[in-house]
């Protein structure tokens, strides 16, 4: 990457799930709602115009049936001043491989697809982990990995690292999200996931969840889209109760 990433989300999504925080992988969802266009654009090849986004195509879309199989979504974000996106995008072209992600999204909320989705850049496996003792992770350990998750890079809350993704940045992902979801699901894995820091969560949509952390303990927490709560450091697994996907967004505290 071509900064640090400060702080670096992981996002979940099942067919049931979907989980944004520091470190969290998403997978793809074959149930979300979509409208028919969007459907339709996010299955096309070319430099599709998508209704909401302000999308500057460096690499055009393929045959979808010729995309790499992305499974996941690794979302980062990373210390940088802002219009910082365009630059790491322009990068990204020129060396698709090289350390960084597909998709770049500005603080404007400009959205850079910078790479072919036949290639695969270099990034950090997110999720791949095999370290709690008290959770079996076995089933999704070597699955939420680089080369099979593509990721999104949001830049430009430099010189203020603890700050959040700007609300131009979030609109464009709800957006986003959707139009990955519906090029390439469906999936439905989850992973167990551990959150280093104290955090703020706003939820996004209704919750119900059952929620199992490492010590075996399991909670149902619930609320209404938002609601704003603070969190403890904490190594859990969770699942939706719901019978329609769960947002949130948290945001972990340097300090």
């Amino acid at each position: 990457m071509s900064a640090i990433p400060t702080p670096r989300w992981i996002l979940t999504m099942n067919s049931r799930l979907l989980v944004t925080a520091l470190c969290l992988a998403a997978t793809f969802n074959p149930a979300f709602a979509e409208t028919p266009d969007l459907a339709t654009i996010a299955r096309v090849s070319g430099t599709p115009e998508i209704p909401g986004l302000k999308l500057v195509w460096l690499a055009p879309w393929g045959e979808v049936s010729k995309a790499h199989p992305w499974r996941n979504i690794i979302v980062h974000q990373t210390e940088g001043p802002a219009s910082s996106a365009r630059g790491g995008a322009l990068e990204q072209a020129k060396n698709p491989t090289r350390r960084g992600v597909t998709v770049w999204v500005e603080t404007d909320g400009t959205v850079y697809w910078a790479v072919a989705e036949n290639l695969v850049p270099t990034h950090g496996d997110g999720a791949n982990r095999h370290d709690n003792k008290y959770i079996d992770n076995g089933p999704t350990f070597h699955q939420v990995i680089g080369t099979n998750s593509i990721g999104v890079e949001f830049a430009g809350n430099y010189p203020d690292v603890t700050r959040g993704p700007t609300d131009a940045q979030i609109a464009a992902w709800r957006i986003l999200v959707r139009v990955l979801r519906a090029r390439y699901g469906p999936l439905d894995t989850g992973v167990t996931h551990e959150h280093m820091l104290n955090r703020v969560t706003v939820l996004l949509t209704d919750q119900h969840m059952k929620v199992t952390a490492s010590d075996g303990k399991v909670t149902e927490p619930s609320g209404r889209a938002g609601d704003v709560t603070m969190g403890a450091r904490v190594k859990h697994i969770e699942e939706n109760l719901n019978d329609h996907p769960f947002e949130v967004v948290a945001v972990e505290l340097k300090r």
